[in-house]
């Protein structure tokens, strides 16, 4: 799908997100996350761009230089979305769910 959108930029999906060591069902999954997309005012305030799972063009990769690397702060993919956004990259979504998010209690990203 995404080299049928030559206008997009950056690419990402809705998700499911379960914990535990099973693989993911009904009953292991909390939350369902459905971004909203590149909307640099919502994004201000929270992260309505997507999570970690996007497909970007290198283009734009480059030239946004990539991701922070500053360790151990986390948010790297919120941090790259919403510079991507306010540099005038664009963002879409799409909506299917095309994947499982397994959370730890115990990782940097709960």
């Amino acid at each position: 799908a995404f080299m049928h959108m030559p206008k997009t930029d950056i690419l990402t999906t809705a998700q499911y997100f379960f914990s535990g060591s099973a693989t993911p069902d009904e009953s292991s999954i909390y939350r369902v996350s459905i971004p909203l997309g590149g909307d640099a005012a919502t994004g201000f305030f929270w992260n309505c761009f997507g999570d970690a799972n996007a497909m970007v063009r290198k283009s734009a990769f480059e030239k946004l230089e990539g991701f922070s690397e500053d360790f151990g702060l986390g948010y790297e993919d919120y941090e790259f979305f919403a510079k991507a956004v306010v540099n005038g990259h664009r963002l879409d979504i799409e909506p299917e769910i095309l994947f499982y998010y397994r959370r730890s209690f115990d990782s940097m990203s709960f």
